[in-house]
């Protein structure tokens, strides 16, 4: 599900412009080199995957070729793919040339200064805020993006006094038509994110009433109950 890793070894997998200085990517050791596999290429060009070149040793497995591997594969394989990325914020450019892909089973640490720009690479690859180059996941539409990642925020912010369980089921917005209810799978997910973050005695409780802690496992729930594959 994109978040548990073995056997992680540390390499550049991400570059930044020197404003940013974030470049430290952690990877499971599967897999070749290829920053981008199922690269569908920036809008506007020819859609051919970049060609780089494959890094072996030991501690890393035989890479698949995409060639060979169904557009389903590809897409199961890889979480999010940023090729080219770069974000300007106030007419300045904060983060140029960035290169990433996270595929399921890995864990990703993003290490930097403060204001390198981690969370603003976080936000504009989930197309929360303009962007240039491809991400995978700001390409696509809304509700979709809802459905393959779910995004916690550093800041812990609830607008609203309603209930931890009622909270908690906003996660499954994105499965949602609208004015549709919730089915009998999207209770399933919600009891399911209750139990995993030990919330079943809060379910009536003010959101907003609670201690910073507990909010912030309530919100956590929430991001569980969407059951997106990148977290």
């Amino acid at each position: 599900r994109g978040l548990v890793g073995s056997e992680m070894c540390i390499r550049d997998r991400l570059r930044a412009g020197a404003s940013g200085r974030v470049a430290l990517g952690v990877h499971t050791g599967r897999g070749g080199d290829d920053p981008c596999r199922g690269y569908s290429g920036t809008r506007g060009d020819t859609g051919e995957r970049p060609q780089t070149g494959r890094c072996h040793g030991a501690g890393r497995g035989t890479a698949v070729p995409a060639s060979d591997l169904s557009h389903a594969e590809v897409r199961a394989m890889t979480l999010l793919c940023l090729k080219g990325f770069s974000v300007r914020r106030g007419g300045k450019c904060v983060l140029r040339g960035v290169d990433l892909s996270i595929e399921a089973g890995e864990v990703v640490g993003l290490i930097g200064p403060n204001g390198a720009g981690k969370t603003t690479l976080m936000r504009a690859a989930l197309g929360l805020i303009p962007s240039e180059g491809y991400s995978s996941l700001a390409a696509l539409p809304a509700r979709e993006r809802g459905r393959n990642a779910a995004w916690m925020p550093q800041a812990r912010e609830i607008a609203w006094p309603v209930r931890v369980e009622t909270l908690i089921r906003l996660g499954r917005t994105p499965y949602l038509g609208a004015g549709q209810k919730l089915t009998d799978a999207d209770h399933r997910a919600v009891d399911r994110a209750i139990g995993r973050m030990d919330l079943g005695d809060y379910r009536q409780r003010v959101a907003t009433q609670l201690s910073g802690g507990e909010q912030a496992r309530v919100l956590i729930a929430r991001s569980l109950a969407q059951e997106a594959p990148l977290l």
